[in-house]
């Protein structure tokens, strides 16, 4: 089976968030049925906002087809940070 490999890449807003960590990466999606990827952002601003889009692309060989944006649904929204 060949790799599928997908580029992630973290569309936030450098004004209103923070990536910590990796805002970009490349998953290999064949090596299991489900992947669990965690992306970290710090809020610089108060207020409720919304999270960042994460965009995935198909990446590599034969690449040039289609990519989606997923909206953040879950983790908290909003400026509560830890202590």
């Amino acid at each position: 089976m060949s790799p599928t490999l997908s580029f992630l890449q973290v569309l936030a807003d450098q004004a209103i968030w923070a990536v910590c960590g990796r805002a970009a990466a490349v998953v290999d999606m064949s090596s299991s049925a489900r992947q669990t990827i965690v992306v970290e952002v710090m809020p610089l601003v108060g207020g409720h906002l919304r999270l960042p889009k994460v965009r995935v692309s198909k990446y590599g060989n034969g690449a040039g087809g289609g990519s989606a944006i997923l909206t953040g649904t879950a983790g908290q929204q909003g400026n509560s940070g830890k202590s």
